[in-house]
Order: C-alpha cells, then structure tokens, then sequence
C-alpha cells in the first residue's frame, strides 16, 4: 500500500436551507477579535437566516469559503478551491475547502 501524499477535503451543501428559508446570507469573512468582519477570499463562510446562524472554517491555511450563486450541484462545489463571490442572497450553494 503506497502512502498517500495530499488530501483534499470539501464540506458543504447544494441545498442551501437553513431555518425557515431556501435562500440565506451567504458571506466570506473573518473573525476581528469577537466581530465577524466580511473579506473576499476568506477562510470562513457565515451562513445566516432570520433564526439561524452558520459558520463553516477550517484552521488551514489553504483554506476558502466557496459560495456558488445558483442552485447547484454538489460537484458545483467540489470543482472549487476558493471563490471570488464575497456574498450572496440568492438560493445557492455553498462550501468551505
């Protein structure tokens, strides 16, 4: 068995539900002390609806926030190491690499 040399791991939905609505905040950013402060290319992805709040990261340093702005696929996601949408509001996808 050969040793495996680099692994890759993606978390996420194509459904981006979350409380009483198909189409929640999805925003990059980061962490500013105790305030979440939006950032392009970021290694955190706050998801938030009226009720619910979302927040996916990983403390790698390669590390992104994917949002996909259309009803996707989970290989919408996938096809993705990071992603140039800073926000969206519209019933998307969504990830962290």
């Amino acid at each position: 068995m050969a040793a495996v040399s680099s692994i890759e791991v993606w978390l996420g939905t194509s459904n981006d539900w979350l409380g009483s609505t198909d189409r929640p905040t999805k925003e990059q950013g980061a962490f500013q002390g105790d305030e979440f402060t939006p950032v392009p290319q970021a290694p955190i992805l706050r998801v938030r609806s009226r009720e619910e709040y979302l927040f996916f990261f990983s403390n790698h340093p390669d590390s992104h926030a994917i949002i996909v702005e259309r009803s996707g696929h989970w290989e919408d996601i996938y096809a993705l190491t990071s992603s140039a949408t800073e926000a969206s509001f519209s019933d998307g996808a969504y990830g962290i690499y």
